[in-house]
């Protein structure tokens, strides 16, 4: 199928984002916006996943200091962020 292709590429995308992230020794919260490139490659109009990233404002300060759950919650926020963009877009209802 002609769609299958881009899938992949946006869920290969995104799991360079995602190796990129995991693998970084450090990581800064202003290194999240990376998120926005498989977003942007899967979603070409603005939808929920646009609006995912959003959910690290719930932590005000940039650095975990060491706290359990800003880390729990960053790692939750990355995961769905790129489950919602690598998941099929839901297909545009007809007018009636």
């Amino acid at each position: 199928a002609p769609g299958s292709a881009a899938r992949r590429r946006v869920s290969a995308l995104a799991c360079a984002v995602a190796a990129s992230l995991a693998l970084s020794p450090v990581v800064w919260l202003h290194y999240l916006v990376l998120l926005i490139v498989p977003i942007a490659a899967a979603r070409d109009r603005l939808g929920l996943v646009w609006f995912a990233p959003l959910l690290f404002w719930i932590t005000p300060v940039t650095a975990s200091n060491g706290s359990t759950w800003r880390i729990v919650l960053v790692l939750a926020v990355v995961a769905f962020t790129l489950v919602l963009a690598t998941r099929p877009a839901g297909e545009p209802q007809a007018a009636s």
